[in-house]
């Protein structure tokens, strides 16, 4: 059934790997920013054991965990759907005997194995690095382990959902730069990856707690943290794929409601 998409994986595949350059770029701005962030967090402990439930220890596990979680938890589906809407590109799947977003997350699937494949070794070194560094303790189970990488699959495929339905927007914007910022700072505010949601004021994590991000970055992170109870985690697993559910029905109906209206630039 998807053997016919199998090429456009392997086309992005092979473009990832070929421009390894990128993926170094983006490790050591991913890396120096860790640093920062590490150092500033050890600023904010002096003379402080523990601040909402989180020692130095616990909170720097947490953002090595983000780290990791960041390689999974990416998608440039608004990019590539913006771009061929603009250059037309987009007919040609239209009219051939394929669909379109199980071919752009084809291509997206083939970034990302090119981009885990080089980064996790990498990443790995660095937490065992980073853990010899500051005499981190990492505490969790096999089980808090395996309901973890459970949500890594389904992470990416919440991101791509909500990417996609972006590059789909773009049609009325004709530029996905403001809605690239737009995403970001979505993404970055109510999923933990700036600062863990425990330190959010109640009134702002009620906010939080009704959007699907915190499952992304924070959710997991918790779970090896020893934070989240089974129950809780495979609660949380459902809730997740729910979301997923929820965003490729809207993504379905804004892309048949946009068939009717794409118009083409520059093609």
């Amino acid at each position: 059934m998807f053997k016919k998409y199998i090429p456009f994986l392997r086309a992005n595949l092979m473009t990832m790997l070929t421009y390894r350059g990128t993926i170094i770029a983006w490790f050591l701005v991913e890396t120096f920013s860790l640093v920062m962030m590490i150092f500033l967090w050890q600023t904010i402990y002096k003379g402080q054991s523990e601040i909402n439930g989180f020692g130095i220890n616990e909170i720097i596990i947490y953002f090595l965990i983000v780290g990791l979680l960041g390689i999974f938890a990416s998608s440039d589906a608004m990019y590539t759907v913006s771009e061929e809407l603009k250059q037309g590109q987009i007919s040609m799947y239209l009219i051939k005997p394929i669909n379109y977003k199980i071919r752009v997350f084809f291509g997206e699937l083939g970034n990302k194995i090119g981009l885990v494949s080089v980064m996790i070794p990498v990443s790995i070194i660095v937490i065992f690095i980073a853990s010899m560094i500051w005499n981190l303790n990492f505490d969790f189970t096999i089980f808090d382990l395996l309901l973890f990488i459970l949500f890594i699959p389904l992470a990416f495929l919440l991101i791509y959902e909500f990417s996609y339905l972006f590059g789909l927007l773009s049609i009325y914007t004709t530029n996905v730069f403001g809605l690239s910022i737009l995403l970001n700072i979505i993404i970055s505010i109510t999923s933990g990856q700036l600062i863990p949601l425990n330190f959010y004021p109640k009134s702002v994590l009620f906010i939080v707690s009704l959007m699907p991000f915190q499952y992304v970055y924070n959710f997991p992170a918790n779970i090896l943290l020893g934070e989240i109870s089974y129950l809780n985690a495979i609660i949380g697993l459902l809730i997740l794929i729910v979301w997923i559910c929820f965003f490729k029905v809207v993504n379905h109906l804004v892309f048949k409601f946009n068939e009717k209206k794409i118009v083409i630039f520059g093609g």
